[in-house]
């Protein structure tokens, strides 16, 4: 309990197992310009500093006990109890959790998501408290709008056991930057058709023969086999030699 208990609430924490303290512990300096009433009212206290807002609650209590008193104490109450009810479920967890690492680590996740749930409702109070004294309408009594004066609970429960107890998701690796697909250096432009092959020069030494079917006699090209132009010639030259000599031959036979 961080004020006087009169005007206070506490707050659970595994004290013994923590290693972590909340944020909202912000702020231990002593501010002597939240020393009286009209400090209280116009000084907004340090960011996020529970220590501050308690103390201010504490405070413009004494000071106003005919405004004050009784509403506040019974909103404190009604947050006190939903605290006491939550950490039992908190406390269940905690007595089924058999390692030293899983103790501490729910300790610390505990002790911020109480801290941090009794800051916002006890802050939200506050300021209500501060704009009622700066109203200066002292006929109406002062109520919290969280207060419900029916039950004398909360309007709004509190999220202090689902927020300890949540299982953090596990979060995933960073994926890469995505491969660009395709085959164009640019993205969004259209792929340029092959440039057609260059005719061969007549200095040209290679020749490329192509067959369609599949050569069975051997000694002749085949597809994508590779000829050098000389030995072409050769072959074609022999051709007509073999050609002339067969023609004289059935001359001869023809004229006998």
């Amino acid at each position: 309990m961080l004020s006087c208990a009169e005007f206070s609430v506490a707050i659970p924490l595994y004290s013994a197992l923590m290693t972590e303290v909340s944020p909202y512990f912000s702020d231990q300096t002593v501010d002597y310009g939240h020393c009286s009433e009209t400090d209280i009212v116009n000084n907004e206290e340090p960011e996020n500093s529970i220590n501050y807002v308690l103390m201010d609650i504490n405070s413009l209590c004494f000071a106003n006990r005919a405004q004050f008193a009784t509403s506040v104490r019974t909103y404190l109450d009604a947050l006190q109890n939903e605290l006491i009810e939550q950490n039992k479920e908190v406390d269940t967890a905690m007595l089924a959790e058999t390692t030293t690492e899983g103790r501490t680590a729910l300790a610390n996740k505990a002790g911020k998501a109480a801290t941090e749930n009794t800051y916002k409702k006890c802050k939200a109070l506050l300021q209500e408290m501060r704009a009622y004294q700066k109203a200066e309408n002292f006929d109406q009594p002062f109520t919290p709008s969280d207060l419900n004066t029916e039950t004398n609970g909360l309007k709004v429960s509190i999220t202090y056991a689902k927020d300890a107890l949540a299982t953090d998701p596990v979060t995933p690796d960073q994926p890469g930057t995505p491969e660009q697909p395709g085959t164009p250096e640019q993205p969004g432009t259209p792929e340029q058709p092959a440039a057609k092959p260059e005719k061969p020069s007549k200095s040209d030494t290679t020749t490329t023969v192509t067959t369609n079917k599949t050569n069975t006699k051997g000694g002749l090209p085949t597809t994508g086999d590779r000829f050098d132009g000389r030995m072409v010639a050769a072959f074609a030259i022999a051709g007509v030699a073999v050609i002339s000599a067969g023609g004289y031959f059935l001359y001869r036979r023809n004229k006998e």
